[in-house]
């Protein structure tokens, strides 16, 4: 079950775009091509690609599988924001390829929605904070257009009936 039937969602990140999904798919599937090569080769003796393997075999076998563990991981990537009247919290599903994670945030600790500004060389986003009386701050999710934080945040701050800090 993904979610309890109380639960109300509040926010869906939804999937990444095609035009992102189906290179990541797709460069996925090359690694694994690539490290099915590479354990061809070293285990069967099979030869398809001649792969040198500057710093071992260990290290390029976990690069790849990492590699294409965390490309197909973006084609089933979504963030889901859910309002759970009945324990008064929040609570936040990642989805992830192999594993699902929640976290649930009961309404008394948070005092206010803060959505803050960041930079990076190349983009500009705006991140969603649960602020708690004692100054913590528990990430929510990420925007990349002003308007979208603001409608997130205020959205999370209504439903929660906490003031919301643009």
């Amino acid at each position: 079950m993904d979610k309890f039937d109380s639960d109300t969602p509040v926010y869906d990140g939804g999937r990444a775009p095609l035009w992102v999904r189906v290179p990541c798919l797709l460069l996925g599937v090359v690694c694994l091509l690539l490290l099915a090569d590479l354990l061809c080769a070293r285990l069967l003796n099979l030869h398809w690609l001649d792969a040198r393997t500057p710093l071992g075999v260990v290290p390029a076998i976990l690069a790849l599988v990492l590699l294409a563990f965390w490309l197909i991981q973006i084609w089933y990537g979504r963030k889901q924001i859910f309002w759970n009247a009945a324990g008064q919290r929040l609570v936040v599903v990642d989805r992830l390829l192999a594993w699902t994670v929640r976290k649930q945030i009961p309404a008394s600790q948070v005092t206010s929605i803060e959505v803050r500004r960041g930079r990076t060389i190349t983009s500009t986003f705006w991140d969603i904070y649960a602020c708690a009386s004692m100054g913590k701050k528990t990430w929510l999710t990420r925007a990349y257009k002003q308007e979208d934080a603001a409608d997130i945040a205020q959205r999370l701050a209504g439903t929660m009936e906490r003031p919301c800090l643009l």
